[in-house]
């Protein structure tokens, strides 16, 4: 359904919130590939709500994969915040990327 990713570091660097996003992730492609949507998130609270449109590798850094992303409508967002809500999901434990 939802993968959530912890872009601390890369907003810190200066990065843009979509762009810290789709960069290099150590997760399994074939895991990524069966979820619609990325949140990015810091300290437990979402910076960008994203539609996955295409999980690539990343030719960067190996053994990672890279996302490309659309930005969410508000529907999607609030389908989201919902989802999360109504699990109780923690989204403090997303050390790198977690699928929810």
């Amino acid at each position: 359904m939802i993968i959530a990713v912890n872009i601390r570091r890369a907003l810190a660097k200066g990065m843009p919130v979509q762009k810290a996003t789709e960069r290099a992730w150590a997760l399994k492609r074939k895991n990524c590939e069966q979820h619609e949507y990325v949140i990015a998130v810091v300290n437990g609270i979402i910076k960008g709500y994203y539609k996955l449109i295409k999980v690539k590798s990343d030719h960067e850094f190996t053994l990672r994969v890279k996302f490309d992303l659309d930005v969410c409508s508000d529907v999607d967002k609030e389908f989201i915040n919902r989802y999360i809500v109504n699990r109780n999901i923690n989204l403090r434990r997303v050390q790198r990327g977690k699928y929810i």
